[in-house]
C-alpha cells in the first residue's frame, strides 16, 4: 500500500511542477517578456486562468502527505519550517499580485503588483530549489550551500524555461 501512495504522491508532484511551473516561470520573466504594460497584461491574462487550478495539485500533495505519510509530513514541515514559510509567503504575494493588479487603474498600482508577481515567483522558485536540495540531502540540519545553490539555479532555470515555452505557445508573436 505504501508503494501505491508513493506513486500517487509522485504523480501529484509531477503534475504540480509540470503545470504550476509555467506560472512561476512567467512571473519570473514578467519584467523581461513584458516590456510594456500591454505586454504584461497579455502575459498575466494568459497565465491567470490556470493559477488556481494548478495550485490544487499542491493541496492534494499536502493531503496525501498528511494522510498516507504523517511521519514524513511532520519531519518535512518541522525540518524545513523556514523554507515552507518562505514558500507560503511567496505564494500569497504572487497570487495577491495576480488578483489585485487589475482592481484599479493606474501605472503605479499595476507596477507595484507586477513587482509582487515577479518577487513572489522568484521566492517560489528559490524556496522550491532549497526544499528539493534539502530533501535530496536527507533533511540535514544545515544543508550543503553548494548543493543548495546548484539546485536553486537548476529549479529557477527550469521554471523560467517552462514559462518562456508556455508564453511562446500561448501568446503568438512572443
Amino acid at each position: 500500500m505504501d508503494v501505491l501512495w508513493l506513486g500517487v504522491l509522485a504523480l501529484l508532484l509531477i503534475g504540480y511542477f509540470a503545470l504550476e511551473g509555467f506560472d512561476i516561470g512567467l512571473g519570473m520573466l514578467l519584467p523581461v517578456l513584458g516590456r510594456t504594460q500591454r505586454d504584461r497584461d497579455t502575459i498575466v491574462s494568459a497565465m491567470a486562468p490556470f493559477v488556481l487550478a494548478n495550485e490544487v495539485w499542491l493541496v492534494a500533495v499536502a493531503g496525501v502527505l498528511f494522510g498516507a505519510f504523517p511521519e514524513v509530513e511532520g519531519r518535512v514541515l518541522y525540518g524545513l519550517y523556514p523554507l515552507v514559510v518562505t514558500l507560503l509567503i511567496s505564494w500569497i504575494l504572487r497570487d495577491a499580485g495576480l488578483w489585485f493588479r487589475r482592481r484599479l487603474d493606474g501605472a503605479g498600482w499595476r507596477a507595484a503588483w507586477d513587482w509582487a508577481v515577479c518577487a513572489g515567483s522568484y521566492g517560489l522558485a528559490l524556496s522550491w530549489g532549497m526544499i528539493l536540495a534539502s530533501i535530496a540531502q536527507g533533511l540535514p540540519e544545515s544543508p550543503s550551500p553548494l548543493a543548495g545553490i546548484a539546485c536553486v539555479a537548476v529549479v529557477a532555470g527550469a521554471f523560467a524555461f517552462h514559462g518562456w515555452t508556455f508564453v511562446s505557445w500561448a501568446v503568438p508573436g512572443r
